[in-house]
């Protein structure tokens, strides 16, 4: 977890926590059987280490979820699934009123990715206590850099905020990364107002 402190790391990791919680909840609730989401690592970057990591990244993934974030903070939120996931959720779960299997993953993969990024940005802005506003979300197939490639483009855009995620669906483990892409303005108000978080929890 580069350029983050132990303290700022204690309290995005309790944060993470809820948003675990909340998207398990919610995709058991949407998918009809019991799944688990989880955070399994998370770091701070800068944008040269992500353009690193854009140029490196298997071009094969083909789900993206993008998301833009307004208010106190202002920030690109993308969630790509990092693994091929949709034979895994047509196979493992029942979905209802089944006509064209391809469509109805790709739709899957949206919501789901939508779900995730919802769960984590809510926790943050609760426990944070900061109003956002988000665009609807834009859905990706087939265009694995495209995302990253055109937020780096961007000036203003300076770190990133990487999580990585696993979720669990009658055993099958999907990996994927959601990341906050913000500028040093939204950095330093991400960082202020967790240290006031943590001020609080003292």
């Amino acid at each position: 977890m580069e350029l983050l402190s132990s303290e700022i790391s204690d309290g995005l990791a309790e944060i993470f926590k809820l948003g675990n919680q909340r998207a398990s909840e919610v995709l058991t609730r949407l998918l009809g059987c019991p799944i688990t989401v989880n955070v399994q690592d998370f770091y701070l970057r800068n944008k040269s280490q992500l353009s690193r990591l854009v140029r490196a990244e298997d071009t094969t993934t083909d789900f993206q979820i993008l998301q833009r974030i307004s208010g106190k903070m202002n920030m690109d939120v993308v969630y790509i699934f990092s693994e091929h996931p949709q034979n895994a959720i047509n196979s493992k779960v029942e979905f209802k009123h089944r006509q064209n299997p391809f469509e109805l993953g790709r739709e899957g993969m949206s919501e789901i990715g939508n779900v995730i990024i919802n769960a984590y940005l809510s926790s943050m802005a609760q426990m944070l206590e900061f109003d956002l506003d988000s665009s609807l979300p834009s859905f990706y197939l087939n265009n694995p850099n495209g995302i990253l490639t055109n937020i780096l483009s961007k000036p203003e855009h300076t770190s990133f905020l990487m999580l990585n995620t696993e979720i669990n669906i009658k055993e099958q483990y999907i990996n994927g990364n959601l990341i906050f892409v913000l500028s040093q303005t939204s950095l330093n108000t991400l960082e202020h107002l967790l240290s006031s978080f943590l001020e609080f929890l003292i």
